[in-house]
């Protein structure tokens, strides 16, 4: 992974570069965000990600991308929405197919709540969200 080092004074903090980059990128083509609204989500997601550095243990994460590849046998849930405003559901439904291409054997659910933002499927879908779980855990 590509990054800098942005202080040689303190422990070793590697920064990678592409992530607001490849965030900004989905929130124009995928979610056809204006540049201001992208760039503005964007600046959020970076702020969080710069604020929690220290739980990271200087180790890059960014959500989602390692089930890009992850080839365990495990069933999977995947809930989304739309409106999230963290993590793009286009770049959620690209895992959930890629998963399911690289093991077809494999249980995949998932569930796009379209209208709740990050989070807060639970909140505002309480009934259907509790069900799904429920039916997923029951085919586990």
């Amino acid at each position: 992974m590509i990054g800098m080092n942005s202080n040689k004074h303190s422990p070793s903090f590697t920064l990678p570069l592409f992530m607001p980059a490849t965030y900004f990128y989905f929130l124009l083509t995928e979610h056809k965000e204006s540049i201001g609204v992208a760039f503005h989500k964007t600046k959020a997601l970076w702020r969080e990600f710069v604020k929690n550095w220290p739980y990271y243990e200087d180790k890059f994460h960014f959500p989602g991308v390692h089930m890009l590849q992850e080839e365990e046998a495990w069933p999977l849930l995947f809930l989304y929405s739309t409106k999230d405003d963290l993590m793009c559901y286009t770049f959620v439904e690209k895992v959930i197919q890629a998963q399911k291409e690289l093991n077809p054997d494999r249980l995949i659910l998932s569930h796009n709540f379209v209208t709740s933002g990050h989070v807060a499927h639970s909140k505002n879908h309480y009934k259907e969200y509790w069900s799904l779980v429920r039916d997923f855990l029951n085919k586990v």
